[in-house]
């Protein structure tokens, strides 16, 4: 993979893309997605952007939970130049008021398909149905500002942080910055085409888009897509997803990204992630 040549994120899916547009990329709880059916959803959000006049530097908040259509959204937002602002539809209704104040975008989006919470914060607005019908939009009532013109084909998003020391704040996320973090993590964890990492992380949140999407891309691995963490569901997917034409002695690794802060036992003491990898062997 010619490393200079893949500097955008929707480049790394097109990649993808063009080596076997067959290749499962997605397992929802209801559908497989290949990245053919994927790259379709691509294309019909890229021309809706067009149609709604996104240029390069042009903000689009996303209110959303995990799902196909988001993911096609964050890939089209790319091809077009847009910045995607992903909040997560579970914060309050202040919270995505101040996220659209800060991110002055010309649309708006939300997951309406997957998410209740989605549905609840659209309904504050005047909204109508995208071309993925899984997605409700509207455009902003205020005409938003152009991007600094030294900045527009560097960045790929605003990520904002939770505001845990203080005023939450829109981070400007490069190109160059997401593809890095995948092939980082991509190799960290020995990823491969025959990989499937169990992806309920948020992509509206760093770790979700850097190290399990862009990771999985830069990889050519799959996703079993999840809008929230069910340790039930999450045990009873191995079998049903694992294949077993993976990586030698007939094993499928399963990557768990088990993220959370768990507070240590001793009072004041400071808090820790938690990453568990699972390695699933098929029983024949």
């Amino acid at each position: 993979m010619e490393q200079q040549l893949l500097n955008r994120i929707h480049l790394l899916f097109e990649y993808r893309y063009g080596q076997n547009p067959q290749q499962e990329f997605l397992f929802t709880p209801t559908k497989t997605y290949t990245f053919e059916e994927i790259n379709s959803l691509v294309n019909q959000i890229e021309i809706e952007l067009k149609e709604h006049h996104i240029n390069p530097g042009d903000r689009i908040l996303i209110v959303a939970e995990n799902c196909p259509e988001h993911i096609a959204l964050l890939l089209a937002c790319s091809r077009v130049g847009a910045w995607s602002c992903g909040v997560n539809a579970r914060m309050s209704k202040g919270e995505i008021a101040n996220y659209l104040q800060m991110s002055d975008p010309k649309l708006i989006y939300f997951t309406t398909a997957v998410s209740p919470a989605a549905q609840k914060h659209a309904q504050n607005y005047t909204t109508t149905t995208s071309t993925l019908k899984a997605l409700e939009l509207c455009q902003s009532t205020t005409p938003a500002l152009p991007a600094e013109s030294a900045l527009i084909d560097q960045v790929a998003a605003i990520i904002f942080t939770s505001g845990t020391t203080g005023a939450s704040k829109g981070v400007l996320v490069g190109h160059a910055g997401l593809t890095h973090f995948g092939r980082v993590s991509a190799e960290s964890r020995d990823l491969g085409p025959s990989d499937k990492s169990y992806a309920y992380l948020p992509m509206t949140h760093i770790f979700g888009l850097g190290t399990v999407l862009m990771a999985s891309l830069y990889a050519g691995a799959s996703l079993i897509l999840r809008t929230q963490f069910d340790p039930a569901e999450a045990f009873e997917a191995l079998p049903r997803v694992a294949s077993p034409h993976s990586k030698a002695h007939q094993q499928c690794t399963l990557d768990f990204l088990i993220i959370g802060k768990t507070c240590m036992a001793k009072p004041k003491s400071p808090y820790f992630q938690i990453c568990v990898m699972f390695t699933w062997e098929p029983q024949h």
